[in-house]
């Protein structure tokens, strides 16, 4: 199997059925392109309960870390409830996730991308 696509979206609530902000869009845009390139997709954001009618839509997964931004949590329902522990980590306008799996060997890469329409809406002036 190829290996995984893990999408940590920022903190923000992001409503994959609903109307969302520009940094949300463009994560479920980016999410369902790579799923319909076959990829298989996490994407792990703040997602309220109401507006999410499927968790797995083809190659792509939602799991809910709920409104406490809580990354461990997120990586821990990846290894136990999924068997996902070798993975390619995005993350999503914030670098903590990459800070936060900094010392798991079983992260292949990490990268942060920044669809925001300011430097200073991601922490740099």
């Amino acid at each position: 199997m190829e290996t995984p696509l893990v999408i940590i979206h920022k903190e923000h609530a992001i409503k994959p059925c609903g109307v969302n902000g520009g940094a949300e869009t463009a994560t479920i845009q980016l999410a369902h392109a790579l799923a319909r390139l076959g990829k298989k997709v996490f994407l792990c954001a703040n997602i309220p309960e109401d507006s999410l009618l499927d968790k797995e839509l083809d190659n792509l997964t939602y799991l809910n870390f709920g409104p406490t931004y809580d990354i461990p949590k997120a990586l821990e329902e990846l290894k136990t409830c999924y068997n996902c522990t070798r993975f390619h980590l995005i993350a999503v306008s914030r670098a903590l996730p990459l800070l936060i799996s900094q010392r798991n060997e079983n992260i292949i890469s990490r990268i942060l991308i920044c669809p925001e329409p300011a430097a200073g809406a991601f922490g740099i002036e």
